[in-house]
């Protein structure tokens, strides 16, 4: 009971977002979000290129969210 993993005490919605490269240069994208029961994991192979296109459209996403939240340009 420890040594459960941190994620497993998480609130659900929680998660948490993971890479790890392989050896044929793909990258593996992990997706771990914390249900009521067993967290739901997803796993995207993604090429380098494609790993770094997804990567801009989070941060896109999260800076549009951070505008919405406070404030920022004038909302049209």
């Amino acid at each position: 009971m420890g040594n459960k993993p941190a994620q497993d005490d998480a609130p659900p919605g929680a998660w948490t977002l993971t890479t790890t490269r392989s050896p044929d240069g793909m990258v593996d994208l992990t997706t771990t979000i914390a249900t009521e029961g067993e967290p739901m994991i997803v796993v995207l192979r993604l090429t380098r290129e494609e790993a770094r296109a997804h990567a801009r459209g989070v941060m896109a996403a999260a800076g549009d969210a951070l505008e919405r939240t406070f404030g920022g340009e004038e909302q049209q």
